[in-house]
């Protein structure tokens, strides 16, 4: 419970909309995870949640494609990108990690990297020595707020995933968040180092100490 609200989880969160949304058996431990087996738009989809560390969630994943004898093109991961704005999401076959825990352990086990990625942003923090301890700290009220339209939309236009219309899907999943991101608030770049915000009258004082100190700068009388 202590990590399930935290930036790291967003993929779990996901999946537990998806659960939701549609009709699936409930969650059963098996295979070092959670599992749960339904029907969305009449096809067969298996659930899972490993129950594993992060850095540890390939040994789950292996023990369930050998065991139904699936493929990784017939995995779709969900899981948090650092490296996309908050709210932003991405679709995309194959490529690298990014650094990313629960993408390493699972390519260690599976070499097969054309499996389907959605890529949650959750936003970086600004230093990579930051990023441990920023995927592990709760969203922000601020995002709370997307996050409770953006994962109802992703459960919605599942559908649309599964048929392969991937861009598609993340695109219809963009349109319902953009009345969102019209809004004139928007969070500091790292929650973690918030960026101080200048007022008005703040900057008039700055403008003033500048024009003070370009005066005591100006040469006075003529020139030897």
């Amino acid at each position: 419970k202590k990590y399930e609200k935290q930036r790291h989880n967003i993929g779990f969160r996901a999946l537990d909309h998806i659960h939701n949304t549609y009709p699936f058996t409930p969650w059963r431990k098996d295979f070092s995870g959670l599992i749960s087996q339904g029907q969305i738009a009449g096809r067969k989809v298996l659930l899972l949640k490993p129950q594993t560390y992060m850095n540890k969630s390939g040994d789950c994943i292996r023990q369930v494609l050998s065991f139904f004898k699936l493929q990784s093109a017939d995995m779709t991961v969900v899981y948090d990108e650092i490296d996309l704005a908050p709210s932003k999401i991405r679709v995309k076959r194959g490529g690298g990690t990014g650094g990313h825990k629960g993408l390493g352990s699972l390519e260690s086990q599976w070499k097969d990297k054309e499996y389907r990625r959605v890529r949650l942003g959750v936003g970086h923090p600004g230093h990579r020595d930051q990023v441990a301890a920023y995927v592990l700290h709760d969203f922000s009220k601020f995002d709370e707020v997307w996050i409770a339209t953006l994962l109802p939309a992703l459960a919605d236009e599942l559908p649309s995933l599964l048929d392969g219309d991937d861009q598609g899907f993340a695109s219809r999943i963009a349109q319902k968040l953009l009345p969102l991101k019209s809004e004139k608030t928007h969070p500091p770049k790292s929650p973690l180092n918030p960026a101080p915000q200048a007022t008005p009258a703040q900057g008039q004082g700055l403008a003033t100490a500048f024009d003070r100190l370009r005066n005591l700068m100006t040469p006075k009388g003529p020139r030897t």
